[in-house]
């Protein structure tokens, strides 16, 4: 099994101390994506984690929040569950999306993270929509695994980056593609148009 993993970068501080309490191992397989100076937003950094695992032609792609913060394991305790998952997402139990991992099948099924959703918020969210459309279940089905990993903070862009996220225009975004909120979309393809998982259309985004 071999992966890659990606963590953008917003508050330096905590992004060392994330990479700090990591095992050399995790650490040496680790994109880190610096959004300090120029903020390409959460989904365009983990769309540069799925380049770098088709370049490496790697099986997992995990997806760390800067704020984690693991035990001596270092995180090794999460990637050694990886090829022993029950389904291609295996997402770190109690903390979520702050550390998840996506295997290569699930990766060309439903495609990049759409980058509309900028500078984050609802991607997840959207992701999760596909991957329920793409397997035919109900979210959440992905295995959780068990790790030895605590969180620093939920939102710790916000808090300490001074990151300004006005959530309206990003949910109302997440209507127009899937047809209503979360648990209650009717749409079957994005924007009801019949269009493939992967699809999201081109959108001038603030920097």
């Amino acid at each position: 099994m071999f992966f890659v993993a990606v963590l953008p970068s917003i508050y330096t501080p905590y992004t060392l101390t994330c990479l700090r309490s990591m095992h050399p191992t995790f650490n040496d397989h680790t994109l880190v994506v610096d959004n300090t100076v120029t903020n390409r937003g959460v989904p365009a950094s983990w769309n540069l984690g799925i380049e770098k695992m088709v370049r490496d032609k790697a099986d997992w792609l995990v997806i760390i929040s800067a704020s984690c913060r693991f035990s001596p394991l270092g995180g090794m305790d999460f990637i050694e569950q990886l090829d022993a998952a029950t389904f291609p997402v295996v997402e770190a139990r109690y903390v979520g999306w702050h550390l998840i991992a996506f295997h290569r099948d699930a990766i060309e099924r439903v495609g990049r993270f759409d980058e509309n959703f900028h500078p984050g918020y609802w991607e997840d969210c959207d992701y999760s929509r596909r991957l329920a459309l793409a397997y035919d279940l109900e979210p959440p089905f992905w295995t959780k695994a068990e790790c030895e990993v605590t969180l620093e903070s939920f939102a710790h862009a916000i808090q300490l980056a001074g990151v300004v996220i006005d959530p309206e225009p990003l949910a109302a975004y997440y209507v127009e593609k899937w047809g209503a909120m979360p648990s209650f979309e009717t749409f079957d393809t994005p924007f009801d148009s019949g269009q493939r998982l992967s699809y999201w259309p081109d959108r001038v985004r603030a920097a």
